[in-house]
């Protein structure tokens, strides 16, 4: 009985971490849309003020 608990609590944090790796995933390729450096993120947040 305590094999079967053992592997269940083995079978819960894995899929914990896989839900964390998944998360940092999709972190990462959302932030590829995102401008390369900090100066250009301002830069272009400039740019969006002067527009307005």
């Amino acid at each position: 009985m305590l094999k079967k608990k053992r592997k269940a609590d083995e079978v819960v944090d894995v899929k914990r971490i896989l839900k964390v790796i998944v998360g940092l995933l999709k972190d990462r390729v959302s932030a590829s849309d995102k401008p390369v450096s900090k100066k250009r993120h301002v830069e272009e947040k400039i740019k969006i003020k002067i527009q307005k």
